[in-house]
């Protein structure tokens, strides 16, 4: 990255001031300026849409072709939208706390076709047998795109 004048920045303002872009407006701005629009599309992370504050509303402006890839998982319950830990995420679903299936909907409704993938960061598949893990992922996308389909 580095020759190429880019950085890594996470969630705070760096020592040149230069700061995390939190929206998809600001994406989509940054794209622009940067006369790449037709180049760039987004990754929408469901627990770092919620952190953020991403409201539903914000989705239906996309276009279909800008999304190239949605993960769906669920945040922390015990922890603000603010202070939720980076590496511990259970399957959508589970927690109630990420919408994934609110933003599975929209993102259907407009007509997004691009991949979706669990993502989930949690301790308690690592005691479980692989295919129980398996089971129990593909259970919990089978529930948000009912549920989804059902909005």
């Amino acid at each position: 990255l580095g020759p190429y004048g880019n950085r890594r920045v996470h969630g705070r303002p760096s020592r040149g001031g230069h700061d995390f872009v939190h929206t998809i407006e600001g994406i989509r701005c940054l794209a622009a300026a940067a006369g790449v629009s037709s180049h760039v599309g987004l990754k929408l992370d469901v627990h770092h849409w919620h952190c953020t504050g991403g409201m539903l509303e914000e989705l239906i402006c996309l276009e279909p072709h800008e999304v190239v890839l949605v993960e769906l998982n669920d945040s922390t319950a015990s922890c603000s939208r603010r202070a939720q830990p980076e590496f511990d995420r259970d399957v959508p679903g589970r927690n109630g706390v990420s919408d994934a299936a609110g933003m599975l909907a929209v993102l259907m409704h407009i007509g997004v076709t691009c991949p979706v993938h669990v993502e989930s960061f949690t301790r308690r598949f690592a005691d479980m047998d692989t295919d129980e893990a398996i089971c129990e992922q593909k259970a919990a996308m089978d529930r948000t795109f009912a549920a989804a389909a059902a909005r």
